[in-house]
């Protein structure tokens, strides 16, 4: 007890000394083993473009616009992150020069903060690592991720994600599910992983392992080497340290407990790493475990592994709890249960897939993906299950300790948990009077969802498939009937990765003419019933009314090409116009709506007369935050003049229309003069 209330001194006076700023002002420069360095540290940096020499602390991590790789610059000792507008050879640990221009930007890359950019970047010369151990980590990675092949399915992606934390190839709209299913640790590397990995390390290497201190010393070895391969995250720091010193504990006969290894390996990641006083992943994984020790006794029913695993996973979602809520928003009620049934499946796949990397048995690692593919599946099931708040999670460990201060009340524990299932349920979406159109906030981009009686229709995906999917869970659709894809670019079709596989299509509608993009090709390659609608096309879903009105030819400009799109709804017309601009605008004319989705985020590439002559009653700039000016002042004020309302999804969320009038999501409207 007097050992672990003095690791706990030791973990609260490292978490100060980082959050003061770095009372400890050693800079990498003057600290060899950068055991106390508090930030990027090193000399100021000289603006401008050159020919640096630096060490890669990272492998490239493939962006929308471009590829971001952390690295040390050797002569200024100091952490700065390259852009390439490529995805370079290069991995973790590489000796690198580097032409680009360096500009002293601080930006944050993973979490990790940094002391500039550099722009541009190209790479002139790469070495291997000057460590053989970390050599040896780069070439098994390279390998095992090359028999894992994770861009050739999701699944196999996952894998990748169980087996060296690599989550590159894995959707972001999968990384989501798993988030929200609470399976997201599953791809954190974990204690389990180097469990797995030293009995197997040990079984290669039986020989010498006999002998006791040759086979701690080949575990620490061995610890070091998995580090590498994983990269370093802090969920490993924190494994690897805390198998480390029982290894060493061991070695030395000096007895120790689980919490005094925790609490001895959270100190030493701490002096070792000062910054991880303040990451999330560490905070995540330190509270995890510490749940799984306190949760693993709680229940004692038969069989025994069902209990301590209910009684771990309850345990870490109550210890982790105060983080997620503070750093999501939200948690998942029933993670626990989603565990249960997922973690049996992880660890199969894991040590399959594993096995099967190692030796080159492909079919092996196809079992270890099927596998993945079910973990996958109960994260779809378990993603739309609700997510709780302060007031929830309060609620809960109130009603979970009256209970147990109190045996006499545990007839009332199941009513209390169905009360916060409701509450949970509650809070996970919104409730709109039906039939409504909702303009859903998906940053720059447009995407809107009409939602009837019996039929629902998505307009649109805007870019990104993670903002999409939390829209419709908002919303709770689970079906869609028809998606009207306007037109071919990104900023409009991009989310639209988010419908396969989860959410089931009915029709899909196109008329992207003789333009094509990657976004669209990847639409199409969706293999959604596909129509391609003409103009004066009139159909009826479900108890919506939808009329085709463009694009009348063919146009030279693929936002004149927009599909246009009128829809009756509760009595009011809604014109969705997609991007058109002067000349697709001057074929449509003036037309009969009431509310209209102003084309192309309020650009000023539209007639100003048509306009003004279609603002209806309300106007719906769907924008997000950008450097392209939208919307441009003229277009707001045009819209003002004509007496139509101005709403904005950046300044005040989704807009949602329905029977008793106009509500916002979430923040204010701001006022136009």
């Amino acid at each position: 007890k007097y050992s672990c209330s003095l690791q706990g001194w030791l973990f609260a006076f490292c978490s100060i000394v980082h959050w003061k700023g770095g009372i400890i002002k050693a800079t990498r420069a003057g600290n060899r083993f950068g055991w106390l360095g508090a930030g990027p540290g090193g000399s100021a940096l000289p603006e401008g473009g050159g020919v640096f020499a630096a060490v890669a602390l990272s492998d490239p991590l493939a962006g929308s616009f471009d590829t971001r790789v952390l690295v040390r610059l050797s002569e200024h000792d100091a952490d700065v992150v390259a852009r390439f507008d490529h995805v370079p050879d290069l991995a973790a640990g590489e000796r690198l020069r580097l032409e680009g221009v360096l500009t002293e930007n601080p930006v944050s890359f993973r979490g990790k903060p940094t002391s500039g950019e550099l722009k541009g970047a190209r790479l002139v010369h790469s070495l291997p690592p000057a460590s053989p151990l970390r050599r040896a980590a780069n070439a098994s990675r390279a390998r095992m991720i090359e028999r894992l092949n994770p861009a050739a399915s999701p699944p196999r992606a996952l894998l990748a994600g169980f087996l060296v934390g690599d989550t590159s190839f894995l959707p972001a709209v999968e990384s989501e599910s798993l988030r929200r299913a609470g399976l997201s640790h599953f791809v954190a590397v974990s204690g389990s992983n180097v469990a797995l990995f030293l009995a197997a390390w040990w079984l290669v290497f039986t020989p010498l392992a006999v002998v006791p201190q040759l086979r701690w010393a080949l575990g620490l070895v061995g610890i070091a080497f998995f580090a590498i391969v994983t990269r370093g995250e802090p969920s490993v720091i924190r494994a690897s340290a805390m198998a480390g010193i029982a290894l060493i504990g061991r070695a030395a006969g000096v007895p120790m407990d689980a919490w005094s290894v925790l609490s001895l390996s959270v100190v030493g990641s701490l002096f070792a790493v000062p910054r991880f006083a303040t990451d999330v992943g560490f905070g995540l994984s330190v509270a995890a475990t510490s749940g799984v020790l306190v949760g693993s006794s709680w229940f004692s029913f038969r069989p025994r592994p069902v209990a301590t695993l209910l009684g771990a996973s309850l345990g870490a979602q109550i210890a982790v709890a105060p983080i997620l809520i503070a750093v999501f928003g939200s948690l998942p009620l029933f993670s626990p249960f989603a565990n249960l049934f997922a973690a049996p499946l992880v660890t199969l796949a894991t040590g399959s897939g594993g096995v099967g990397a190692v030796l080159g048995w492909d079919w092996l690692v196809g079992v270890g993906a099927g596998l993945a593919r079910l973990v996958m599946g109960i994260a779809r099931v378990a993603s739309p299950w609700p997510q709780v708040g302060w007031s929830a999670l309060f609620a809960a460990l109130g009603a979970g300790g009256l209970v147990l201060l109190r045996p006499a009340l545990r007839p009332l524990l199941a009513p209390t948990a169905a009360a916060l299932v409701l509450v949970g349920a509650g809070a996970s979406g919104i409730s709109v009077d039906r039939p409504a159109v909702v303009f859903l906030d998906v940053g720059q981009g447009d995407a809107a969802v009409v939602l009837g009686e019996t039929a629902t229709v998505l307009i649109d995906g805007g870019p990104d498939p993670v903002l999409l999917d939390r829209a419709l869970a908002r919303y709770r659709v689970h079906r869609v009937d028809v998606v009207i894809a306007t037109h071919v670019h990104a900023d409009h079709l991009g989310g639209l990765a988010a419908l396969p596989g989860r959410y089931p299509v009915g029709q899909l509608w196109v008329s992207f003419g003789p333009h094509s993009t990657p976004a669209s090709e990847a639409l199409l390659e969706m293999e959604f019933p596909t129509v391609v609608p003409t103009p004066g096309t009139r159909v009826v879903v479900g108890d919506l009314g939808i009329e085709v009105l463009g694009p009348s030819r063919r146009y030279e400009s693929p936002n004149d090409q927009s599909l246009v799109i009128m829809v009756d709804v509760g009595g009011r017309r809604f014109l969705f116009p997609g991007d058109v601009e002067v000349h697709a605008q001057r074929d449509l004319g003036v037309l009969d709506h009431d509310v209209l989705k102003v084309p192309h985020q309020g650009a000023a590439t539209s007639d100003r007369d048509w306009l003004a002559a279609n603002a209806g009653t309300a106007a719906v700039i769907s924008v997000g935050e950008n450097s392209f000016g939208h919307p441009a002042d003229w277009v707001i004020e045009t819209l003002l003049r004509a007496g139509a309302e101005v709403l904005r999804t950046d300044e005040g969320g989704d807009v949602i229309f329905e029977a008793g009038g106009i509500r916002r999501r979430a923040g204010r409207r701001r006022r136009y003069a």
